[in-house]
Order: structure tokens, then C-alpha cells, then sequence
């Protein structure tokens, strides 16, 4: 559900606004309220909604400089709420991106329509965040292995980075790996860190998560079809690693390189 905070300085109306309207029935729930802007703005900051409806004028600060504030941590939708009908309010929510504009006393089918504005724009949103980082992701197709030697110089670490491009898509560990070099797992431990600057396990995993990404782009692969192509025995796993690596799921990245956000996107 969506989380909703209400932030109005008259008491009957934050009431009304929590109480009365039938948030489960717009898939929310609200998360918390506030008499004033400041309180507001710590509120925004615990609570992390994704709709906050506000008053403009109200004490110690007033609805647009807690906006303002508050878009600095993060983005979220923004329902300004009041009874002032003057352009320079009207002029300024829309420099804030604000969604919707309602004036008082609260018509609840015009406060539905804005939920509802509200909801899409956090779509957009979220595509937006998504394809950007989808397209950063694109432009970093090099790993550590792509860039040999590493600056020591030492031929294990050498040898073991080979390995990974070779064999990244069978079970690999440091310790077998050292084993089949003739030297200690902690000795390649070492000079391995010390010559790429990550652990063996991240190195390895990076590639995978690499070699992951490049058949999503190409295309025609299920998600657990590509867990097994690039070395892990469990989906669990690959899934867990590949958020680590990559900030969003494998099936939300599978779905911006499917669709390459066209409908969002018509560019694309």
C-alpha cells in the first residue's frame, strides 16, 4: 500500500483527512500527520511516505519550504492542500513538481483524482529512477578482468583472474582455485586484494552479475535460465547478488531491457 502523510494545521480538517476518507480503498494507508511544517519535515524524514498531502500556510514553516526541504532527501509525490487561490502559490507548487493543487473545504472526488495523479507520477518515478540506472549500467561493461595485468604485476593473481574469465560459469572457489595454482588460500587471498583492490568471492561475482547483464540486454533468456549460464546453483543466490550489485531486482531490470520502457519512453 501507499504510504500517506497529512500535514494541516486546523485540527477539523487533519481529522476529516484522516478519519473519514476511505484510504484502503486507494490501496493506502496513512502513515502519520502533522500540525506544522516543521514537525512535518521530521515526519517525512521517519516515515518515508510516498504521498504527502500539506497545507501551505501554516506555523514555524510554512507547506512549500518543507517540500522544498524535504525533495532534497528523497522524491515522493506532493498534494498541496489550502485556501489560497494565488498564482504565486500555484506558480511555485508547479516548480516543485507538485501534483495536484486542491483548495478548501475538500471535495473527495477531486482529493481521489489527485491520490490517483499522485500514484502515477510515483510510477513514473520509479521507471525513471530504474531506466536511469539501466542506462548507467550500460556504459560500465568493463570489469577488473577486462584490465590486465593488475598493477603488482603478481602472476597468481594473474592466473586466478583468467580462471574467472574462463571458468566464471562453473563452481569456483579461492580454495580451488589456489589448489590448482600450488599455492595457499590465504597467500592468493592476500595478493589477490592487494592487486585488484576487491576479494576473490567479489571479483567473481562481479563478472557473473557482468556476463548477467549482457544476456539480459541481448534478450530471449529466462531469469533462471541465466542464473545457471553464469555459475550459481540457486536462483535464491543469483537474486541476492544481483541486487547487491546491481540496486533493483533481476526480474525489474529483465523487464527494462525486455521492454526498454517504451511506453515511458517512446524515444527509446
Amino acid at each position: 500500500m501507499y504510504k500517506v502523510v497529512i500535514i494541516e494545521d486546523e485540527p477539523v480538517i487533519r481529522m476529516g483527512l484522516v478519519h473519514t476518507i476511505d484510504w484502503a480503498s486507494m490501496d493506502c494507508v496513512v502513515a502519520g500527520e502533522a500540525d506544522n511544517g516543521r514537525v512535518g519535515l521530521a515526519l517525512i524524514r521517519e516515515k518515508r511516505p510516498d504521498i504527502v498531502i500539506a497545507d501551505i500556510c501554516m506555523p514555524q514553516m510554512d507547506g512549500l519550504t518543507m517540500f522544498r526541504e524535504a525533495n532534497e532527501l528523497y522524491r515522493f509525490s506532493m498534494i498541496i492542500l489550502t485556501g489560497y487561490l494565488e498564482f504565486k502559490y500555484a506558480h511555485e507548487a508547479i516548480q516543485l513538481n507538485v501534483v495536484d493543487y486542491l483548495l478548501k473545504p475538500i471535495d473527495e472526488r477531486k482529493l481521489e483524482e489527485a491520490v490517483e495523479k499522485a500514484k502515477s507520477s510515483l510510477l513514473q518515478m520509479h521507471n525513471s529512477m530504474q531506466y536511469e540506472i539501466y542506462k548507467g549500467l550500460e556504459k560500465e561493461e568493463k570489469t577488473i578482468i577486462d584490465v590486465l595485468p593488475v598493477k603488482n604485476g603478481n602472476i597468481y593473481v594473474e592466473k586466478a583472474l583468467q580462471i574467472i574469465h574462463d571458468r566464471y560459469n562453473t563452481q569456483l572457489g579461492l580454495r580451488t582455485v589456489a589448489a590448482e595454482l600450488g599455492v595457499s588460500e590465504s597467500y592468493l587471498a592476500r595478493k589477490f586484494k592487494e592487486g585488484t583492490g576487491i576479494t576473490f568471492l567479489d571479483c567473481l561475482n562481479q563478472y557473473r552479475i557482468n556476463q548477467a547483464l549482457k544476456r539480459i540486454r541481448a534478450g530471449g533468456y529466462r531469469i533462471n535460465e541465466i542464473s545457471d549460464q553464469v555459475g550459481f546453483t540457486q536462483y535464491k543466490q543469483f537474486a541476492v547478488v544481483f541486487r547487491r550489485y546491481v540496486g533493483m531486482s533481476c526480474s525489474d531490470f529483465l523487464k527494462l531491457s525486455e521492454a526498454q520502457q517504451k511506453e515511458v519512453y517512446p524515444r527509446i
